[in-house]
Order: structure tokens, then sequence, then C-alpha cells
């Protein structure tokens, strides 16, 4: 498990992470969401220990990182795809991991074929595409077959095949009961891989809760309803205590009544509809106007 309690970071006049308290269990996907600059990479990086905390602790695994006798067979991270060196190949960047924590060489092979570099593995990554990167930098997380797995944007680079490949990798990673944590901008890609979410604006939590529940708790449900009549079931809609909205394209965004009430008015009245569905709020709609509300109350108590 990776604990935070009380984490905090300052530069200056400046708080990047702000009193964060959080858990991130085994056997999920845990997405770390926030705008640019609001603490998800300074978050990390404490926790990996490349930066030390004005205040607060963050464990893995009961522990500092820094107390990890071999780091990379519990915590495999990955934040820059930048960080291997470009003069070495593939391989022999693995090989020095492997060597740094006591781990057999065969396991190079093993998370070549993993990330599918192996038949470039001789290559110098100095010639690797922004995605074999990514691919690679997974790689060195995962050499030493570790519990937890820290990954910051790990989907930049990868196209669309190389995203889907990634979003089967970590929900079976989770499945095997590791601890998983990244962080991205991706809206769309989180919702179809995340178990979990922790939701941060300028360095605060803002939430902390699985994905379903997050959207049930901040996703207004509404109901697309398109007809002939739009204006007649408006109006006997309002009546009902609905809430009414006529979309450009003459769609009605309905709100306050449930699809079941719609139906039986639409039925008393005889109106015809060629349409009737949920239109729940996107994550990312969601995501934004928290985060947008979070960051609005600051400046109010700034001021």
């Amino acid at each position: 498990m990776i604990e935070t309690r009380g984490l905090t970071k300052r530069y200056g006049g400046l708080t990047a992470v702000d009193e964060l308290t959080f858990d991130v269990r085994p056997g999920l996907v845990t997405a770390l969401l926030g705008r640019n600059g609001a603490g998800k990479s300074t978050t990390l990086r404490l926790a990996l220990g490349l930066d030390r905390p004005t205040a607060g602790t963050v464990r893995i695994s009961g522990r500092d990182y820094t107390d990890l006798p071999e780091p990379l067979r519990t915590v495999g991270a990955h934040l820059d795809s930048s960080g291997a060196h470009g003069g070495r190949t593939a391989r022999d960047h693995l090989r020095w991991l492997a060597a740094s924590n006591r781990i057999p060489r065969q396991r190079v092979e093993t998370v070549l074929d993993l990330v599918d570099l192996g038949s470039v593995a001789d290559r110098r990554v100095r010639g690797f595409s922004l995605g074999m990167r990514q691919r690679l930098g997974l790689a060195a997380a995962l050499i030493g077959d570790p519990q937890v797995l820290l990954l910051d944007e790990p989907t930049n680079g990868l196209d669309a095949e190389g995203i889907r490949w990634l979003r089967t990798f970590l929900r079976e990673l989770a499945a095997e009961g590791r601890t998983v944590l990244v962080s991205s901008h991706l809206m769309a890609e989180v919702a179809r891989t995340a178990d979990r979410l922790i939701v941060v604006a300028r360095g605060r939590l803002v939430a902390d809760a699985p994905l379903r529940e997050f959207l049930d708790l901040h996703a207004e449900r509404r109901l697309r309803v398109r007809t002939a009549e739009g204006d007649r079931l408006r109006t006997l809609l309002a009546a009902r205590g609905a809430r009414v909205v006529v979309a450009p394209d003459g769609v009605l965004c309905v709100t306050g009544v449930d699809a079941e009430e719609v139906g039986a008015v639409a039925h008393e009245y005889s109106v015809t509809l060629r349409e009737l569905a949920l239109d729940e709020r996107s994550l990312e709609e969601v995501f934004l106007a928290l985060t947008g509300e979070a960051d609005t109350a600051r400046d109010g108590r700034a001021s």
C-alpha cells in the first residue's frame, strides 16, 4: 500500500502539495488526476524520495522509499520517457538496472517481451520514438517484478493500439494484487482503466473515491429525449417538475424526472418518442467542473 499523511511540499512561497492524505490500495488501478500544476508529479517525486517533503509522510509498504534496501524489487516507477541514456541500447539500459538491484539477467528478456521491445532491444535509445521510449520506461519499472507501480502520464507518445495495450496491461497487473498508481490527463482513458480516483487541485485533495461512486456523486444524470413534438412535451414535463433544456439540435435535455415518468407522460398524451436515453456527464466534464470549483474557492479564500 501507498500511504500519505499530511504530505506537504513548499518551494519558497509556493505550496505545490498541501496536506495530502490518502491511501492507494493493492488490487486496483488508481488514477491521480489534476490540472497542470495541481501537484501530481510533485506527489510522485515525494513518494520516490526525489524531493523531500516540507511536512508529512508518504510510505510504501510501510517504509520510506529511501529506506528500501533494493527499491526496484518493491517499487517500479516511470516518471520521464527521457530517463534512459541515448547512447545505450534498450537491453543494456535494463541490464545495468537489473545488476544494481541483484535482479537476474533473464528478467531483462522477460520485460522486453512484455512491452514488445524484443525486436529492437539492441538499438540505441537515441533512435527510439517517444512511444518506444515509453515502453522502455515501463520495462524499467517492471524489471524487479515489483508489487507497487507509480507511472506519470504513461500514455504519452503511445498510438491508439499502444494505449489499448497499456490499459489491458495495467488492469492485469492490478488483478494480480499489485498496487498501481497512474497520473493521466486522458480522461476518457482513465474512465476505461481506473477503479479509483484521487483528484487534486492546487495541491489539495478534492476527491478520493471509486470511479463509479465519484460519477454517481458528481455527474448529474440527464435524459436525452428526441421527438417531433418537442415544445409540447417540454410543457408537459415542466408541469411535472422536470427541468428541460433544448439543445441546438432540438434534443430535449431533461433532469428532475426519470425515464419511466417521461415515457408515461409521452404515452398518456400520445407523444411519439424517437429517442429516450440516459446522458450522463463524462468524467472529463465532471473533473473540469470539480477542479474549477476548487480553484475558485481557494482564490476566494486567498482574496
